[in-house]
């Protein structure tokens, strides 16, 4: 199995050994939500002064920016009904309006030293990382599906001499 930021046709995927073979379980995007915000989520960029040069070094960016802010649960709860602005690639004014009704916010550029923009990113940050312990959670259950339903195979494999 695999999950991360994204391989070529999905950022999930799951396989079985079957025959001698690898079979494809599935895989798609239906998780990119949860990848996104290390290393594709517009705000997350947009905050971090991300582009393509230097996209592979957001997501220690990201790490460490998100300590400066604090967890607020209304800044979550605010993140979530706006999905995170994951989509403000070219209009990052819906951001500001947004940010100006929730909180009062009234600059139209992403300061780094703001306390608000600190606490956002935190609160982002808390969200992917609590969702990533959930997905490993469900991969352990998965894995162990896998692995009692294959008892015999890999209890045969193990055990050739």
């Amino acid at each position: 199995m695999h999950f991360d930021g994204g391989a070529s046709k999905s950022n999930f995927s799951a396989w079985k050994i079957h025959k001698q073979s690898i079979e494809k379980i599935e895989y798609h995007w239906k998780l990119k939500y949860l990848s996104a915000f290390f290393n594709a989520n517009a705000l997350t960029f947009s905050i971090l002064n991300g582009n393509k040069k230097n996209q592979l070094s957001i997501p220690e960016k990201f790490m460490g920016y998100a300590s400066h802010g604090k967890y607020v649960s209304e800044i979550e709860e605010w993140l979530i009904a706006n999905k995170y602005f994951e989509n403000i690639w070219t209009d990052k004014r819906i951001f500001f309006e947004k940010a100006r009704k929730f909180n009062n916010y009234n600059k139209t550029g992403f300061d780094q030293i703001d306390p608000f923009i600190q606490d956002v990113m935190a609160n982002i940050f808390a969200f992917a990382n609590l969702s990533r312990i959930g997905i490993i959670v469900f991969f352990d259950h998965l894995i162990l599906i896998y692995l009692i339903e294959y008892k015999s195979y890999f209890k045969k494999v193990l055990t050739k001499k």
